[in-house]
């Protein structure tokens, strides 16, 4: 076998090895994407069918707010619902952080994920006396306090002004990225529209809540609790359509 021979061997050996690690690194891709896809209708479902899920578990009764289902029957699924948002949030990734920009998908998820976990760990303050009847640790692990109220408080519309954040800007990217050539231009856009106006909603529901608090409306019964599951349909909505699963509405 002359010199020639052993040298075609060898490029043919190097060939195949780079095709079966270019074959390993598109299955990798794959795996990831289907990973992100799934994490994505997740997050959208657990979103969106939340408030009803803790309605029902509570007997079917309403409460001032989604916080204060903390303190009912509905305690678990609530706090576990919130977990799940957080640890799923902790550990997505999406578009890295562009020239220019000061932050990337993966820091708006990561802060997301933390404020949402403290939202599940450090309840709504617990006031009147059925809250220290029915939880008799509310008062020894100072869930009384009003200052737990306001870390939950300030928690939670953080964790929401985040989600506005990225659906309005970060998923709106979309209709800028490359992948977008390989797909329906009109369903991208379509996708970029509900993205954006998901997030206008988001913030639109925390607007409202603040001119709620400081009296701007006077006193509506149950109006933080229904505004709440807007802002949580939007936010479901908004990874659903990310998803890129709903296909059979052309989205």
């Amino acid at each position: 076998m002359d010199d020639t021979t052993n040298l075609r061997i060898e490029d043919d050996d190097i060939n195949t090895e780079c095709l079966d690690e270019s074959k390993l690194k598109a299955k990798e891709k794959a795996e990831l994407n289907l990973n992100y896809t799934r994490l994505r209708v997740t997050l959208g479902v657990l979103g969106m069918i939340m408030p009803l899920v803790i309605f029902c578990v509570n007997g079917f009764q309403i409460e001032p707010s989604i916080s204060e289902f903390y303190y009912t029957d509905s305690m678990v699924v609530f706090t576990g619902i919130l977990i799940a948002f957080g640890l799923f949030l902790l550990s997505y990734k999406g578009f890295g952080r562009d020239k220019g920009e000061k932050i990337s998908d993966n820091a708006v998820t990561n802060m997301a994920g933390v404020f949402v976990l403290i939202v599940a760990f450090v309840p709504t303050q617990c006031s009147g006396p059925e809250c220290t009847e029915l939880f008799l640790d509310a008062v020894a692990f100072g869930h009384q306090k009003s200052i737990v109220g306001k870390i939950h408080l300030i928690s939670a519309a953080l964790f929401l002004i985040s989600m506005g954040y990225m659906s309005f800007v970060q998923f709106a990217k979309e209709g800028e990225s490359k992948s977008k050539d390989c797909e329906d231009e009109q369903i991208v856009r379509r996708r970029c529209i509900v993205y954006k106006f998901s997030g206008i909603m988001i913030w639109l529901s925390l607007l409202f809540l603040a001119l709620y608090f400081v009296g701007a409306f006077g006193k509506i019964e149950n109006v933080i609790f229904w505004i709440e599951t807007i802002a949580l349909e939007f936010f479901g909505i908004s990874w659903l359509v990310k998803s890129k699963q709903l296909t059979i509405i052309s989205l």
